[in-house]
């Protein structure tokens, strides 16, 4: 399994992205992760693809909104 590390997206107080890619049992796949910060809570996304042919995306509207509802949130 090889690991890469690319920036996570502008939402949140930090954010990283990991994508994962390898061999399962003669299978490719590609898994990313996304882990957004939000005070002292986290989010975390993840999306996978078994045909390993492009990283799969995780939408952006998705994210966004849960930040905001983090945001939101009595503690956050």
């Amino acid at each position: 399994m090889r690991l890469a590390v690319q920036p996570g997206p502008a939402l949140g107080d930090d954010a990283v992205t990991l994508d994962a890619t390898g061999d399962v049992q003669g299978h490719a796949l590609t898994i990313r992760l996304v882990d957004i910060r939000i005070g002292s809570s986290m989010a975390v996304f993840a999306s996978f693809d078994f045909k390993a042919a492009k990283v799969p995306a995780v939408p952006q509207l998705l994210m966004a909104k849960q930040v905001e509802k983090l945001k939101a949130a009595p503690n956050g």
